[in-house]
């Protein structure tokens, strides 16, 4: 009944929507006897398909910010568990959070009706989450060539001075959210980390520390145990060591991952001859 346009919407439905699109009052009570739409708030409705995020933030006069908004641009962010809302500085009444982190920063041009802009999201997540996070999903972004080279540039005059490192060390090849956490946690350290390098016989690897030391992340729960080990032994034969780490080592066991790689490299196994 009501076409792409609230699909692209993510599921967000206006009464303005629907007064541009024709439709009357009797219309609009069908699709809600039908199910076809859910009334949210006063002149707002949801389709069945549109997100938690968006329901929610939706129900409280926002727009779905930060961590949140990035996750509905199927960008990669490190993991969170309370809905992010934006509501503007102008709203004069401001809603129960109820378990929702709520910002009330100025609005970005592009802002959609549903979500903030992805630039505008990326200043939140800096300001709200950190360096870390805010690359993480930084590079995501440039990686799928969802952000201009002007909106980069204009984030970098409005970031936290803290976290424009991030912005000076991005690069958009990075393949997994998970690279660039490892690469940036290694850089931290003083360790140089450079990522998807071929290598004869073996292929891209994940990272490569000087000329023979690769780190391999295994982000899927389930992998291609056969296909792993054959690149592994590949390498071993070039005269490579391969050091591997699942999500949930890199996630929760920090230091244990920094240890490892320190460990190999004082031992000069990122120097051997390939």
């Amino acid at each position: 009944m009501f076409g792409v346009e609230v699909r692209e919407s993510h599921g967000l439905v206006l009464a303005a929507d629907l007064r541009r699109a024709g439709l009357r009052r009797r219309h609009v009570d069908l699709a809600l006897e039908e199910g076809l739409i859910k009334r949210v708030r006063r002149g707002s409705f949801v389709a069945p398909h549109a997100p938690s995020s968006v329901r929610q933030a939706t129900a409280i006069g926002g727009r779905v910010g930060c961590v949140s908004a990035a996750r509905l641009h199927s960008l990669w962010t490190l993991p969170f568990s309370r809905v992010h809302v934006w509501i503007p500085p102008t709203q004069s009444r401001l809603p129960p959070p109820g378990g929702r982190r709520v910002h009330r920063d100025h609005g970005w041009p592009g802002d959609e009706k549903a979500a903030v802009s992805l630039p505008h999201a990326l200043l939140q997540i800096a300001r709200c989450q950190g360096a870390e996070s805010f690359l993480v999903t930084l590079e995501s972004a440039l990686n799928q060539d969802e952000l201009a080279s002007q909106e980069l540039d204009e984030l970098a005059e409005r970031v936290p001075r803290h976290v424009t490192r991030a912005i000076d060390f991005c690069r958009s090849d990075a393949q997994s959210g998970l690279e660039t956490l490892v690469r940036w946690r290694l850089h931290l350290s003083g360790i140089d980390a450079r990522p998807q390098v071929s290598i004869a016989g073996v292929g891209r690897v994940d990272l490569l520390i000087g000329r023979s030391l690769i780190i391999e992340l295994d982000g899927q729960e389930y992998h291609e145990f056969e296909s792993d080990r054959s690149r592994d032994a590949a390498g071993a034969a070039r005269g490579c060591v391969t050091l591997r780490f699942s999500y949930r080592q890199v996630m929760r066991e920090r230091q244990k991952v920094l240890a490892a790689v320190e460990r190999h490299i004082a031992l000069g196994l990122h120097l051997l001859r390939v």
